[in-house]
């Protein structure tokens, strides 16, 4: 079998300087392997190419989007100009493991008809506070392979958010990637429908329960934010997956329910701890989760404000966020 080429597409709205750490990491898991790095600069303003300064072994594209696409669609920009036959997709804060590629060569050698390679990541946490210790802490998180063929409680578990579903944690071979003419949604959370694709198509997805990818947590992150636009695009894209699921399995709308309500619970818990930044007004975001949860179960008519109280009434005791959801009654009463 021939040695893997891989493609590294980094979408990056970034200076050189803060991807500096990005782009070493990727050098020295390089070692004899054959790749590519394909930075997509989605107007960022910044003139990236420097970055050859400190990937000076690999072979870089610089991409000047011609207006702000986001990460998705400047992802689906690098795929499109990419000549590796593996797809790997990173963060521009990111970094992978110095044994990254040996691992999915590895993995591809012994399984060489594999669709996908699935690996498992940690989250660290910057220390804003010190120069000498960049990071926290470093936490395993928490991953379930993807089946071969997609089960109920797969996808009961996919889509109360208990599963990492982010596409750094997902290599894909690029044919099977042009086959199912795979690519990603506006906006952001584009991970989720993304996400279930591969899910969906991938019957030969490779498990590697070995933390590769190290996700770094920042203040400003998108997990450490909450905002409108935030709400509006999670439950777009879980209404969307939710929609493709019931086309495999309609029974598997019912059993949504309260994983969904679950994820409210969540916001809502975060928005009253206030464990997170808020880009917008608090009550701003409250109306957007309430919107967002009538847009999931009542797309054919416009319910009654007593109707959704009553819905979330009875499945409020069902899930792990019984007060956050009475109180969700409360607003819309």
């Amino acid at each position: 079998m021939k040695t893997p080429f891989f493609s590294v597409i980094i979408p990056t709205i970034s200076k050189v300087e803060d991807i500096r750490d990005t782009l070493r990491s990727i050098a020295q898991a390089q070692k004899s392997h054959h790749l590519e790095i394909i930075l997509v600069n989605d107007c960022s303003g910044h003139d990236l190419t420097l970055a050859t300064h400190f990937v000076p072994r690999i072979r870089l594209i610089n991409i000047m989007n011609s207006s702000r696409q986001g990460p998705g669609k400047s992802r689906d920009i690098g795929v499109t100009v990419s000549n590796g036959d593996v797809i790997c997709f990173v963060d521009s804060d990111d970094i992978i493991e110095i044994d990254y590629f040996d691992v999915l060569a590895e993995s591809i050698s012994k399984n060489p008809d594999y669709s996908s390679i699935q690996i498992g990541s940690r989250d660290l946490i910057v220390n804003h506070a010190s120069d000498s210790q960049k990071y926290i802490s470093a936490t395993v998180r928490k991953t379930e392979a993807i089946p071969g063929q997609l089960s109920r409680p797969y996808l009961v578990s996919f889509l109360s958010g208990n599963l990492p579903c982010e596409c750094w944690q997902i290599a894909v071979r690029k044919d099977f990637y042009k086959s199912y003419n795979l690519s990603f949604p506006e906006g952001i959370h584009e991970d989720i429908e993304y996400w279930f694709a591969i899910s969906s198509k991938s019957s030969k997805n490779i498990f590697v329960d070995l933390p590769l990818y190290n996700k770094v947590r920042t203040k400003g992150s998108i997990v450490n934010t909450l905002s409108s636009y935030h709400i509006d695009c999670y439950f777009t894209a879980l209404s969307n997956v939710i929609s493709l699921a019931s086309e495999l399995d309609p029974g598997v709308v019912e059993l949504t329910i309260v994983p969904i309500l679950n994820v409210a619970g969540s916001r809502l818990r975060r928005i009253k701890n206030r464990s997170v930044m808020f880009i917008d007004p608090v009550a701003q975001i409250e109306t957007s989760i309430c919107e967002s949860v009538k847009m999931l179960y009542f797309k054919h008519y416009e319910p009654s404000n007593s109707e959704l109280a009553d819905l979330l009434t009875f499945y409020a005791p069902k899930t792990r966020f019984q007060d956050e959801i009475m109180f969700l009654c409360k607003i819309i009463a």
